[in-house]
């Protein structure tokens, strides 16, 4: 607990002092859509294979994003020196801090549940629309995954709160042993 302790103190303190440079990072998250910015469906595309595509865009997006923002935590933190238990820390802690939703970590027999208790930012403001909506967040977890532990990962939004849950739940798989 005094790990965790000890890096909140640490984040709230940066995000007190540089909230504009934390602000930055999320807005050049949206940099990595750019590349994808004027693809545009043929006029004859069904819904469903569009939903599939946009859903697939939305994840790889996140997951650049994830790299992103990981990269960024190592250089800012000093991540690089810290256990992957303490990176863990410093992430879900800059989330919560920064209003991305509070994290919670779950043993379950699927394996380690990542929680964003109430929903994620983005769950919420889309709203109960009868569906998982968080496929940015998904690649998000992915991509930061992968930069903490140089293996690549398969995340999974397994509830939504869109989807008329009361949390969104990700389980990250690894894609090799």
């Amino acid at each position: 607990m005094e790990e965790y302790r000890k890096a909140k103190k640490e984040i709230e303190e940066y995000l007190r002092h540089n909230w504009k440079k934390a602000f930055e990072l999320w807005m050049g998250c949206l940099v990595d859509a750019g590349e994808i910015v004027e693809f545009a469906p043929a006029l004859e595309v069904r819904e469903d294979v569009w939903i599939d595509t946009c859903n697939t865009f939305l994840y790889d997006t996140g997951f650049k994003s994830g790299k992103r923002v990981a990269q960024w935590l190592y250089r800012t933190f000093g991540l690089g020196k810290k256990s992957l238990k303490e990176k863990t820390i410093y992430t879900d802690i800059f989330f919560s801090e920064s209003g991305m939703g509070e994290i919670v970590l779950l043993k379950s027999e699927q394996g380690r549940i990542l929680r964003f208790k109430g929903g994620s930012y983005i769950a919420r403001e889309m709203g109960r629309v009868g569906r998982k909506v968080c496929y940015y967040l998904a690649g998000f977890i992915a991509g930061a995954t992968q930069h903490f532990t140089g293996r690549d990962y398969r995340v999974e939004e397994l509830r939504c709160y869109s989807n008329r849950d009361p949390h969104c739940d990700f389980i990250a798989k690894p894609l090799s042993p």
